[in-house]
């Protein structure tokens, strides 16, 4: 999927910066697509893929937790809309609550730092917003899970790279 996009964006002539940049501050992809990708799709140095996709993921952090605020005073307004983030804050108190009450901000961490599916700075922003934790210091922690899972997603796509070659 990565490959079509970044194929998608070249058509367009759009700098490569900018490509891991787009592709970084996607949900669910987020970086652990686009290191990958700046490194074997867009053949650019490991440690400048390195640094644009941290910033770029860390940038979104503040926009989705002060931005969930406004999107949900939008939607709530409808009753679909109501309906909608009650399910969905509902489907991350059902799934979070245990870690996030036993573990607080260092529960977030954790669950940013694992580099799998779903567990990147968007949802670690969610879960921030839903279970009202201190923006600054939940937006610090989630960061630091960005610079930890794009260390752990560097080092195992360098490593894999090797141990193919």
């Amino acid at each position: 999927m990565v490959d079509s996009v970044i194929s998608y964006f070249e058509q367009l002539s759009i700098a490569p910066e900018i490509i891991i940049v787009l592709i970084a501050i996607m949900p669910i992809i987020e970086l652990r697509g686009s290191i990958p990708a700046g490194i074997f799709l867009l053949k650019l140095p490991i440690w400048y893929v390195f640094i644009v996709s941290v910033i770029a993921n860390i940038i979104i952090i503040p926009i989705i937790i002060y931005g969930m605020g406004i999107v949900e005073k939008i939607i709530t307004k409808r009753t679909w809309g109501e309906k909608i983030m009650t399910a969905f804050n509902n489907h991350i108190r059902k799934k979070h609550t245990r870690k996030i009450e036993r573990y607080k901000l260092m529960a977030l961490f954790i669950f940013v730092a694992i580099p799998m599916p779903m567990t990147g700075a968007w949802t670690g922003s969610f879960i921030a917003y839903v279970f009202g934790l201190p923006p600054k210091r939940a937006m610090i922690y989630i960061a630091c899970g960005v610079f930890t899972a794009g260390i752990l997603v560097t080092l195992l796509s360098t490593g894999i790279f090797h141990i193919i070659n």
